[in-house]
């Protein structure tokens, strides 16, 4: 039974999100909950946000079932991280928390799930030079690394089917694996977030009628839960010895989050250089050059993920290199695709510039005709 409820999983949570999602988009409808367009946006009407609840339900509906066939000693923590995360969202996307706050209950998340569910990254496997690593400089880099790709997640968030699209990746790919190595219950976990995340994709990309955004609700809960798994995924395997282990999984892991951290890492290094806070909102992310170029959602959507599931090949290939080249290699690749993305992006923007700055002062000009012509009319009579 217990090498069968990873696919059952897939099931009841896709099942359970399908079902949750349009009753969140009549309640979000009914009270206002809606992303209203504004000049950051993409999209061009209110849309519902809080999908996060529906990926949330669909995916612990799933695990509470078949989790009595496992012991999974993390569980636990997770969840309550998870649910810490899913209050904090659902605040989020209803009131508008600051940066700060949200950064102090990721902060408090971290330290709990680091200690109480033992989830640390304890050993770089020889990256740098470095094996096994002490205990508190563990815990304190395994927070760093909850936040971090916590934040990483969220801020890919800004497109139709993107975090979700990456999601459904993540989950997937560690979940085959956790699948052949024979730990079936973080294999169940995962499949169980892949099928929550299917549903929600299905509304997201194709909704019309019922389309709804994931929201802060959706995107920090998604972000803890992928990075929990990606440092079990590193953990497992470099104590693994079987047919199907991997002894380059830190390298691994890196090209399955590749683009939401380097994406992260380049922005927030901008507003740092251009004096603003690292979390100040703007539209430098890939995506943003992706529609900035005149792609779709859909189409930047399926570009991304491509090329994510490309490089995620490109580090297969590598994995005769030392793990050293190999990190080198993926970033010289990536940091290459996002220069030359940034540099078509500035091209398609910069041959447009006359017209856009042109027709705002026509405008401007028209009205103060207007303005002028209302005067003297006035003084005429």
């Amino acid at each position: 039974m217990k090498n069968i409820t990873p696919f059952i999983s897939i099931l009841i949570a896709f099942y359970t999100s399908y079902k949750i999602i349009p009753v969140v988009i009549r309640i979000a409808r009914l009270k206002n909950l809606v992303d209203e367009p504004n000049n950051r946006t993409s999209h061009k009407k209110a849309i519902p946000t809080l999908g996060g609840v529906g990926i949330f339900i669909g995916f612990a509906v799933a695990s509470l079932l078949l989790a009595s066939y496992y012991f999974v000693p993390e569980f636990n923590s997770l969840l309550l991280g998870m649910l810490i995360l899913f209050f904090l969202g659902i605040k989020d996307d209803i009131l508008v928390l600051s940066a700060k706050k949200k950064l102090v209950g990721q902060v408090i998340v971290a330290f709990f799930i680091t200690f109480l569910g033992d989830v640390r990254l304890t050993s770089f496997d020889g990256i740098l030079g470095i094996y096994d690593i002490p205990y508190w400089p563990s815990v304190l880099s395994t927070m760093f690394i909850f936040i971090a790709l916590i934040n990483a997640v969220n801020l890919i968030d800004g497109i139709d089917g993107l975090a979700s699209g990456f999601g459904i990746l993540a989950a997937t790919f560690f979940g085959v694996d956790f699948y052949l190595l024979g730990h079936f219950a973080w294999a169940m976990l995962c499949f169980a977030m892949a099928g929550s995340l299917m549903a929600f994709f299905l509304y997201n990309v194709f909704g019309n009628t019922n389309k709804i955004f994931m929201g802060d609700t959706g995107s920090l809960v998604l972000g803890l839960f992928i990075t929990t798994a990606m440092l079990k995924f590193i953990n497992i395997n470099s104590v693994s010895n079987g047919p199907f282990s991997i002894d380059f999984a830190p390298v691994l892991a890196l090209s399955v989050l590749v683009l939401p951290i380097f994406d992260t890492l380049r922005v927030f290094s901008i507003r740092i250089a251009n004096g603003q806070s690292p979390f100040h909102p703007d539209k430098r992310h890939i995506h943003h050059l992706m529609l900035r170029l005149g792609f779709s959602h859909k189409a930047s959507t399926s570009i991304l993920l491509a090329t994510n599931v490309a490089l995620i090949a490109t580090c297969f290939a590598l994995q005769s290199l030392p793990m050293n080249y190999q990190i080198l290699v993926l970033s010289s690749i990536v940091f290459l695709l996002i220069g030359l993305l940034w540099r078509l992006s500035q091209k398609y923007t910069h041959s447009n510039t006359k017209e856009n700055i042109a027709k705002p002062q026509k405008i401007e000009e028209i009205d103060q005709l207007k303005d002028l012509k209302n005067k003297i009319f006035e003084h005429m009579n």
